[in-house]
């Protein structure tokens, strides 16, 4: 099959890399221009007008960490030599679990640490050897082209248009243009029906840092996780590739007193702060290499494109963020990608018909991705919650003990910092291995987090970091 695949993004390469692998003849087409081939030059000096998270903090989660493991041997040998960094759940285990023997499943609960320009730059590296396979750069796609239809009343797609008026006929498209895709706008000019939007506010601001080990420093060690949950902030310490590492902060965006972070000097106060990400920072351990980027409304959305059991359009699909967008604070949008590029070369192994090809997707992306959209939007709104009870200063409120979901993630996430089944239980579910309600089917686990649950009242944790108020004092004080 001629493929045509729309954004050479991190979902872009991916699925361009799958399809060359399973036989098709893939032309991938990218806006912005090729990285250079040196991955310190790519790092400074690429620019992507199409992507402005490019230089913000990045980290592959265990399920696209696998999938290059298992699927991309080559490739993922290739990028552990290039300095990528495994980052492993064994190692963050929360000092406040005594059990530390390891697990036979720590093995796959780990994620990758790379900066994203030089990710990308191994990904292009992979297409070049692959068969089949050609990117185009610095080619900008400016609509599709249709013919007659397979099936009445449904456009039909068969190409696209680029910049400069000539066309590049396929026998499927695929859009991976990311949440900013043209592809609602596209098929409006077909005269297809709007695709169906569902969208959740994220309502959070980012403030993010990339630094770099000084020489004959080591990183700091992952003791208590990456994470650091505060309430009404949240960080987030990843480290990258060849001694660089990522710091970033996460508050409502409607919090006004701390959104001093993007100041240089208030951003290192509040590092300096928070236990888990002052270590990160010891004087003389490594050196800021960039700014403090910021970023906002980057809101959860998913976009049907078979509506009533027909899709709106057959020869084109939507794959990655232009059907299924995240939020970065859970850092799942790559591995949603790649599930969804795997399924797609899945699909057409098996089916030739445009509509079964677009159904068959479709019913695939309903059962491997969209539980993940719903338990995204589903943390969303609690973070968004608890975070504006907290700039109100309203209390907590119960836990409705009659609601067994309620009982089970109190107990799921208090569970989580004290007894090392449930701990790695929730990092299946931050690595997208296994989703809440498998689970809660293992009896074993449940049983566990339906006990801490009921000693919830007997367990004390020791604080993360400041109170919201200590800290704003400290970023006063910083800011002068």
């Amino acid at each position: 099959m001629d493929i045509v695949v729309v954004g050479a993004g991190i979902t872009g390469l991916g699925t361009a890399l799958m399809l060359g692998q399973a036989g098709h003849r893939v032309t991938l087409l990218e806006r912005d221009a090729a990285p250079p081939d040196d991955p310190e030059e790519a790092w400074h000096g690429w620019e992507r007008r199409g992507v402005p998270q490019l230089r913000l903090a990045h980290v592959f989660l265990g399920r696209l960490r696998n999938m290059l493991r298992d699927e991309q041997p080559e490739l993922y040998a290739e990028l552990m030599d290039a300095g990528a960094n495994e980052m492993s759940w064994y190692d963050s285990l929360p000092p406040t679990i005594t059990d530390r023997s390891p697990r036979p499943i720590d093995g796959d609960l780990a994620m990758l640490g790379m900066r994203r320009p030089v990710f990308e730059l191994h990904l292009r590296r992979a297409l070049a050897r692959t068969p089949g396979v050609e990117v185009r750069s610095g080619v900008a796609v400016s609509g599709i082209t249709s013919g007659p239809p397979v099936v009445a009343g449904i456009p039909h797609v068969t190409g696209v248009l680029v910049d400069g008026g000539s066309t590049i006929a396929a026998d499927l498209v695929v859009d991976c243009g990311g949440r900013r895709s043209s592809l609602p706008t596209w098929l409006d000019a077909l005269g297809a029906p709007p695709m169906p939007v569902e969208e959740v506010a994220d309502g959070l601001m980012y403030f993010g840092r990339y630094y770099r080990l000084d020489d004959g420093q080591d990183y700091a060690d992952l003791a208590g996780g990456v994470v650091v949950d505060l309430g009404y902030l949240f960080g987030l310490t990843f480290r990258a590739d060849d001694g660089w590492f990522a710091i970033a902060l996460a508050v409502h965006n409607e919090d006004k007193a701390i959104r001093a972070l993007r100041d240089e000097r208030v951003f290192e106060a509040a590092l300096q702060a928070i236990p888990r990400t002052a270590r990160w920072r010891t004087p003389g351990s490594s050196t800021p290499m960039t700014e403090v980027k910021t970023m906002s409304r980057i809101d959860d959305q998913w976009r049907d494109f078979v509506v009533d059991g027909a899709p709106l359009a057959t020869g084109i699909l939507p794959v990655g963020d232009s059907m299924v967008a995240t939020n970065p604070a859970l850092g799942r949008g790559s591995s949603l990608g790649w599930i969804a590029g795997r399924a797609l070369a899945d699909v057409l192994g098996q089916h030739e018909q445009p509509v079964d090809i677009a159904t068959a997707y479709h019913d695939a992306m309903l059962r491997l991705v969209r539980p993940w959209f719903d338990q995204t939007a589903q943390i969303d709104a609690s973070r968004l919650e608890g975070m504006r009870r907290i700039l109100a200063g309203e209390p907590e409120p119960e836990v409705d003990e009659s609601d067994p979901e309620a009982a089970f993630g109190t107990g799921f996430q208090l569970g989580s910092q004290v007894d090392a089944e449930v701990y790695r239980g929730m990092g299946q579910v931050a690595h997208l291995l296994a989703d809440p309600m498998t689970l809660l089917g293992d009896a074993d686990l449940a049983a566990r987090v339906i006990d801490v649950y009921t000693r919830r009242n007997e367990i004390s944790l020791p604080p993360s970091g400041p109170s919201r108020q200590e800290l704003i004092a400290v970023l006063e004080e910083a800011g002068g």
